[in-house]
């Protein structure tokens, strides 16, 4: 208790004192320090240790709560936790499954690369693979980059417009006419 026991008089602390009392007995009890050192006009008489362990006491038996409190209380913060831990687990699994998405966005990504820059290396020696070609696969080449190459007076090739703009397009037109000519190459074809 010491420390904590003030005097509701002036303020000022109540500190652990011993006295005699007429039979020679040593009591202890608390005074207050502002009367003791004369720094309040303070008329508060001497609180024996065991009445102020009962004062205390009885302070926490005001700020205790029943058993049926405790319980509903218990119960709200166990409600609350769950209620916490569920909304934590929730958002794990979200987390989890950016995680996953972003981890599969990357090897998908890492492929697209891949095949992007294995494109773009043919495209740096497309011309020999083109000159290598039979004529059928050149005729095919061709209609799939181009619409129209205009070759001018100064024999200088000049790409006109591109087929479409969707490459889609035009690849479904060259696999069209292949198809065409496989058929018209088969027996009873068109």
């Amino acid at each position: 208790m010491k420390g904590i026991l003030y005097c509701a008089t002036c303020k000022s602390r109540l500190h652990l004192d011993f006295a005699r009392n007429k039979q020679g007995i040593r009591y202890a009890h608390y005074v207050c320090s502002g009367q003791t050192s004369k720094r309040t006009t303070c008329t508060r008489k001497a609180v024996p240790v065991g009445i102020a362990e009962e004062l205390v006491a009885a302070c926490y038996e005001r700020i205790g709560i029943s058993e049926q409190t405790f319980t509903a209380l218990a119960r709200q913060v166990n409600a609350a936790f769950a209620e916490r831990m569920a909304s934590c687990a929730q958002e794990l699994a979200e987390l989890t499954d950016i995680d996953r998405k972003l981890e599969s966005d990357h090897e998908q990504d890492t492929g697209q690369r891949k095949h992007l820059a294995s494109a773009l290396k043919l495209l740096t020696y497309c011309a020999a693979p083109y000159q290598q070609s039979d004529d059928e696969a050149k005729r095919l080449t061709d209609q799939a980059f181009f619409e129209k190459i205009h070759i001018g007076e100064d024999e200088q090739a000049v790409v006109g417009r591109a087929a479409s703009r969707e490459p889609r397009a035009r690849l479904g037109r060259v696999e069209g006419a292949a198809g065409a000519q496989k058929r018209a190459a088969l027996p009873g074809g068109p």
